[in-house]
């Protein structure tokens, strides 16, 4: 047996809450503070019942939460966030296509577990940061290349010490790797 219904969203009734005026003196109620507090301090963007410094701890809590229930998202948040750092201040690239997960995708490939000894670089830094422009680096020569990048600003000096630093890289690991089969 078939059951023809019909909806009709005419007779569905929404509650929407009316539009409340801020108050013209005393200003709007935080939560957090649990007072009037100006118009001013709250954010311009939406409406918010919390103040900028309240709505931001609220956010960081609802963050460090997250982080606490997944600790490699942790992880890979502060890769990201220093690499979007190093990417306005250092190399001044506007452009930006390098996701959470592109950084996790990077590790895997390179059975790396993402850790906050990790730093990303560009390969060439006069191009914006994305997945086929980035090496991953050590925190000591992410340091240094920063440092050729901002002197001197030479594309073939930066590609110089980052060719001289994995090669210091590659044979302490042959050191290591000698070391531990020998014992």
């Amino acid at each position: 047996m078939l059951y023809k219904h019909q909806l009709h969203t005419s007779s569905i009734q929404t509650t929407i809450m009316p539009f409340i005026p801020d108050h013209p003196t005393a200003g709007r109620w935080c939560k957090g503070c649990k007072d009037f507090r100006p118009v001013t301090e709250f954010s311009t963007t939406r409406r918010s019942f919390e103040c900028r410094v309240h709505a931001s701890a609220s956010q960081t809590a609802r963050r460090n939460k997250s982080f606490a229930a997944n600790p490699v998202k942790n992880e890979l948040w502060h890769i990201w966030q220093n690499v979007y750092a190093d990417s306005r201040s250092v190399f001044l690239k506007e452009g930006w296509c390098l996701a959470q997960h592109d950084i996790q995708v990077l590790c895997e490939k390179n059975n790396i577990e993402p850790s906050s000894s990790l730093r990303l670089v560009p390969i060439n830094p006069k191009k914006p940061i994305t997945r086929d422009n980035v090496l991953i680096v050590s925190r000591a020569t992410r340091i240094l290349l920063t440092k050729v990048w901002k002197i001197s600003g030479d594309k073939a000096l930066y590609l110089s010490a980052l060719e001289k630093q994995s090669r210091v890289q590659n044979s302490d690991s042959d050191v290591l790797s000698s070391s531990s089969s020998s014992d």
